[in-house]
């Protein structure tokens, strides 16, 4: 069952590549913005260019780096913020891994676990490629190699009368030997791709929250 999930570290999933505070007005971050991007790495590791969910296409003024960036000419997923530079190129400040969730058709024999957590909000991305989400976990301090395991899975595809269908999807959650003393945002990706989705189809989420069960529905 481990294969089909996702699992992390919560002390080293979000690893900034600078730190700094905002600043309002005509100040050097007032042109900032934050996009979603599948960032593209050349074959000395180093992130170059990027393509974001609105369909724009980033080629950086400098290359970015970090250990956890370790496969040459690939693509991760990041939150990334930049500003404009000279030239048509952009300007990366800050970037962000991204928890990437790959949905697979459920398992009878799995055992489905849904401890709870917090949805902040669930959307299609612009360019349709994706569900992006942001989560709150909770978590706390705790000993090494112990983990919260995160995934997605649809139990049930129903065919309607129109054709379009509708994927049933629940949220894996195993909060381990995590304690719960406080909450850290996150975001995540559900790519599409691996379900050939058509317009019309819809999807919907079942969610175990602090607050109870809740279902969320995105038309495709």
């Amino acid at each position: 069952m481990l294969k089909h999930l996702l699992a992390f570290l919560l002390l080293v999933l979000l690893t900034a590549c600078t730190t700094e505070s905002y600043e309002s007005g005509d100040g050097k971050l007032s042109q900032m913005r934050a996009d979603f991007v599948m960032a593209y790495t050349n074959n000395q590791t180093q992130v170059v260019s990027a393509m974001t969910d609105d369909g724009d296409s980033l080629l950086f003024d400098a290359p970015i780096t970090q250990k956890w960036i370790a496969t040459p000419d690939s693509t991760y997923r990041l939150l990334l913020y930049h500003e404009p530079a000279e030239n048509g190129k952009t300007h990366p400040m800050y970037f962000y891994q991204m928890l990437t969730l790959d949905l697979k058709k459920a398992s009878k024999k799995m055992q489905v676990k849904t401890d709870p957590l917090t949805l902040e909000s669930i959307w299609l991305s612009k360019n349709r490629r994706f569900v992006n989400m942001s989560l709150m976990l909770k978590t706390g301090a705790h000993e090494d190699k112990v983990y919260q395991t995160l995934g997605v899975f649809y139990d049930s595809v129903e065919v309607r009368d129109d054709q379009t269908r509708l994927f049933r999807i629940f949220f894996y959650h195993d909060q381990g030997d995590i304690p719960e003393y406080y909450s850290q945002k996150y975001y995540a990706s559900i790519p599409l791709s691996s379900i050939g989705l058509r317009s019309g189809d819809e999807l919907e989420f079942s969610i175990n929250t602090y607050e109870g069960m809740v279902t969320r529905s995105i038309t495709y």
